[in-house]
């Protein structure tokens, strides 16, 4: 996690991620959900809080944070995942009226719309 010579107390901050992803137990390979929970949000969620608040300071940011996990998937949703909701696209394909997530993807494309003409 790129923090060894940067914290003050690299073990401590170690022992903080086990306990708040992996709830204090050693990580094991069937943690994936707890592990793409970490690494989004060391590599994205983090840093782009960071870059907001600096162009925050120049112009007018919107920040979102999208959770909703896909019906029927063992993981969180990670970068660029909600996109399987507004387009069709070659690594998630159409969503169908039949498609549990359907109505919600109706209401996301509704809503980015509005978004885009009204502000």
């Amino acid at each position: 996690m790129l923090y060894d010579e940067t914290a003050d107390d690299p073990c401590a901050v170690t022992s903080k991620i086990r306990d708040r992803y992996f709830n204090g137990e050693a990580v094991t390979a069937d943690m994936v959900k707890e592990f793409s929970d970490l690494n989004d949000e060391r590599m994205m969620t983090q840093c782009l809080r960071t870059a907001a608040e600096q162009f925050a300071k120049h112009n007018q940011v919107y920040l979102f944070n999208f959770t909703k996990v896909r019906y029927g998937s063992p993981v969180t949703p990670g970068h660029a995942d909600e996109l399987q909701y507004l387009f069709t696209t070659l690594a998630f394909g159409e969503i169908l009226p039949s498609d549990p997530d359907y109505n919600f993807s109706k209401d996301m494309v509704s809503s980015w719309v509005a978004f885009a003409r009204d502000g």
